[in-house]
């Protein structure tokens, strides 16, 4: 058995045409979904409230955010790691898919991971407060 999927093919050495994702997951993935993600955080940040995962975060995130500590801080952990789960699919999957924002696609990949950290760590304040 040959495995030619992963494995460069000897014409071109250089490409990295045969790493990249189909246009529907590209699409999908890259674009549609990250997008339902930020539609969700402007929604949470109107509302004032954490509607998915589970409805029953809720804070103030225009009128003080840390007036009440506990619930300010999971809301805002929650939108944050949102924010950087989206950020990481559209770096993931619609930076590295074109040739000419491929080098880009590490340091996006880089910035989520610190985003959604940043999110877990202060869900972690707002939960063990």
């Amino acid at each position: 058995m040959v495995l030619n999927y992963f494995s460069q093919p000897d014409r071109a050495p250089d490409s990295t045409e045969f790493l990249k994702d189909s246009r529907f997951k590209t699409v999908l993935v890259g674009y549609a979904i990250p997008l339902c993600v930020v539609g969700d955080v402007i929604v949470n940040l109107l509302t004032g409230r954490v509607w998915l995962p589970a409805d029953r975060m809720g804070g103030d995130l225009f009128d003080g955010l840390v007036q009440s500590y506990p619930t300010g801080w999971l809301f805002a952990g929650v939108v944050t790691l949102k924010c950087g789960l989206a950020a990481g699919l559209w770096s993931w999957y619609g930076l590295a898919n074109h040739a000419r924002t491929e080098a880009w696609s590490q340091v996006a990949l880089l910035v989520s991971l610190g985003v959604a950290a940043v999110g877990v760590i202060m869900f972690g304040v707002g939960f063990f407060y």
